[in-house]
């Protein structure tokens, strides 16, 4: 006798089971309904149909609770999305069984992406009111993420000039020979067809240069103009792409600002991600520490200091060489210098660094030739055959120094530390656990929308941690979303024991 079990598909029921039944109280989309409920969305700038021509319109919230349940459930597709709004039983009981097809989905997140970013800020000030954010240690990183577009069909400018004179040898080429045919016979002579092949190649070649000049930049993908080539790790090629950027709490992991650009370098963006976070919680962390990529600009770092807000940024492991530029002793405003030895540098004018958009001070040192510590000092030259020391320091050097004398303290070096363990898990997840190696949008404004999303998506997850902790009491715990976020304000300050 089997006392196996088999579905009995004759089997009816007198009275159907209610669909309420279906979801646990502890489900996601119960987390979701309460969350979004909870928003004022007309304030945060979703559009709400007026009008009675047509059919009735889904509402905003229909359709952010299925954004946000499809992204908690890593589904970015709007077809797959449309397909579990009618086979997934949490969606369905999240829509009240409404079924929203990939146009109208796809609709509501090109027309409302300045709305959903504001979701997210959103869920940060609910996090801090849920005491998820203590603002005593936040961790500033950032990620390289592919672009929707590949490499194929880029246009490169050096490439492409080359190419150019090249094709413009060859069309000279022919139409010396096309020229002296018609001396020999005296008459009309046909273009080839090679001619019109590479007159037609020059046409595209020079509207080619002509785009990449309009978009300012040396590459360019057609498809995606606003992605740029960006190396997502230390061996990996080249490939177009964006810098999603992130900044981290420490207390429970909340993400309490994000954004996203086409450039490589992350050296300009220390106060301006820092920037974000004090517009949605009203002021910064206690401490922040960030990659060493931030701390490149010296002027990022004097701003910083000039509007009070503590920064740590790791600094290279070079520069604790003993004839390294940091280790030299420069005042910026006597015009002095000094070198590790005590060898008085002299001051030679300024230049402009074009990479830092900044005025330096160039020193030069006179007895480079008969030191004997010249072969382990570098940045060496040769002019008019003698060899010559050149250190070039910024004009805010002095917070650069400020910066290197603060993180030999062990608390500094402590918050170094714990940056990598902090924020960099949350890079290995967008990749690998949720599944986005490269965006599945196109341009800057929808990947913007994109990265807010999945920094909304891993704020939910953490705060819903919370909410399940709290068993029968989960819509007290969910109040806190109820009070007033419309603004920011200052929250209280958290301390560590």
């Amino acid at each position: 006798m089997s006392f196996e079990r088999h579905a009995d598909y004759s089997e009816t029921w007198l009275l159907p089971p209610a669909l309420e039944d279906w979801v646990p109280e502890d489900h996601p989309a119960r987390f979701v309904r309460e969350f979004v409920e909870s928003l004022d969305l007309a304030a945060l700038g979703f559009g709400v149909r007026d009008g009675s021509m047509g059919a009735p319109s889904y509402s905003a919230d229909i359709l952010l609770k299925a954004w946000l349940f499809g992204y908690l459930r890593k589904i970015l597709s709007t077809r797959r999305l449309e397909e579990a709004c009618r086979e997934n039983m949490g969606l369905i009981w999240l829509l009240g069984r409404h079924e929203p097809d990939h146009n109208t989905l796809w609709r509501f997140w090109k027309d409302n992406k300045p709305a959903i970013r504001a979701v997210f800020r959103q869920s940060v000030r609910v996090a801090a009111r849920m005491d998820l954010a203590s603002l005593v240690l936040h961790a500033l990183d950032s990620t390289k993420i592919q672009s929707a577009a590949s490499r194929k069909g880029s246009l490169f400018k050096k490439p492409l000039e080359e190419l150019l004179l090249r094709v413009d040898e060859r069309i000279e080429e022919l139409e010396k020979e096309i020229a002296g045919a018609e001396t020999r016979e005296r008459g009309g002579y046909a273009l080839t067809g090679e001619h019109s092949r590479m007159s037609g190649r020059r046409d595209a070649i020079r509207a080619a240069l002509k785009e990449l000049e309009e978009e300012g930049t040396r590459q360019l993908q057609p498809g995606e103009p606003d992605a740029r080539l960006m190396k997502a790790g230390p061996r990996a090629a080249l490939e177009f792409g964006y810098s999603g950027q992130a900044v981290m709490d420490e207390k429970e992991r909340i993400i309490v600002a994000c954004e996203t650009d086409n450039r490589a370098s992350d050296v300009d963006q220390l106060n301006p991600m820092l920037e974000r976070v004090e517009e949605t919680l009203g002021r910064s962390a206690d401490e922040t520490v960030a990659d060493g990529n931030y701390g490149q600009s010296e002027r990022q770092l004097a701003e910083a200091e000039e509007r009070g807000r503590e920064v740590t940024v790791a600094r290279p492991a070079h520069e604790g060489e003993r004839f390294h530029a940091a280790s030299f002793d420069v005042d910026v405003e006597r015009r002095t210098c000094r070198c590790p030895i005590g060898q008085k540098l002299v001051f030679c004018g300024t230049d402009w660094n074009r990479n830092r958009d900044e005025r330096r001070v160039c020193f030069r040192c006179p007895v480079i030739e008969q030191c004997p510590h010249r072969q382990e000092c570098g940045n060496q030259r040769k002019k008019d055959g003698k060899w010559q020391r050149m250190l070039k320091a910024g004009m805010h050097r002095g917070a650069a120094d400020r910066q290197r004398a603060k993180q030999k303290k062990a608390s500094a070096r402590d918050a170094l530390d714990r940056r990598s363990h902090l924020i960099e898990p949350f890079f290995g997840w967008v990749k690998r656990d949720f599944g986005l190696p490269r965006f599945t949008v196109r341009g800057l404004e929808n990947v913007r929308t994109q990265w807010s999303m999945v920094c909304l998506t891993w704020n939910l997850m953490r705060m819903m941690k919370s909410w399940r902790k709290d068993g029968a009491g989960r819509s007290v715990a969910m109040q806190a979303i109820a009070l007033d976020l419309a603004a920011p304000g200052t929250l209280p300050r958290h301390r560590t024991a």
